[in-house]
């Protein structure tokens, strides 16, 4: 995948040493390293480790920058997820207001910018705290916003509203207030600034399905 336009690309690790659990490592451009607390990696059959959030409050903090706070056109969250908690946080940035958030909310994806200005919660599918792996994406192009499962779309909403662009931090694995926290696993997380078509949806979960035994 071209790594242009990353500005977060926790890329999960097959084979080697199992990495550290004190900084994540960002493998975008930007360097956008993260803070990892009570966080540990499980290793998949296939080799493959994923970050592993177990206990409450566990988190990754990446600290303020630009390159994750001004997006002028279009901001795309992506990340594997297994867990069987029907609501915890993925990505979560800004505190009232919350700039973006990707998270799983009773079992369905959510998606929101502006504090849930543009806020997207499908109906369907539901139960995706199954326990089993599936590919969350956010994409919003400042005219529409997407949420896909599985490389299918699962909503969508209208919205033409710039990003909230707050002097604050990320968080991984829990809400950026540090309210709702997230147990399960998580990998391949990448915040990237444009938006996706659906056939790049469709392409980046067919490239990446055969890693996470889907």
């Amino acid at each position: 995948m071209k790594a242009t336009g990353l500005v977060l690309d926790v890329a999960s690790q097959r084979g080697g040493a199992e990495p550290g659990t004190v900084t994540l490592l960002d493998a975008s451009p930007k360097r956008n390293h993260g803070a990892m607390t009570d966080v540990t990696w499980a290793q998949l059959p296939n080799g493959l480790r994923v970050m592993n959030f177990a206990v409450a409050d566990n988190r990754v903090a990446v600290p303020y920058d630009l390159s994750i706070t001004n997006f002028f056109a279009g901001i795309t969250i992506e990340a594997w997820l297994a867990t069987t908690q029907a609501t915890g946080w993925l990505v979560s940035k800004g505190t009232s207001p919350y700039d973006y958030e990707l998270f799983i909310n009773n079992g369905r994806i959510r998606f929101n910018v502006n504090n849930g200005g543009m806020n997207i919660y499908p109906a369907t599918p539901t139960g995706l705290n199954d326990g089993r792996y599936h590919y969350f994406v956010g994409t919003y192009d400042y005219s529409n916003g997407y949420a896909y499962v599985d490389g299918v779309e699962a909503g969508t909403a209208a919205y033409a509203v710039a990003l909230a662009t707050s002097a604050t931090g990320l968080y991984l694995g829990n809400r950026s207030n540090l309210t709702v926290d997230y147990v399960g696993t998580l990998g391949l997380v990448r915040i990237s600034n444009f938006s996706l078509t659906p056939a790049q949806v469709r392409s980046r979960f067919a490239a990446t399905r055969s890693l996470f035994g889907v």
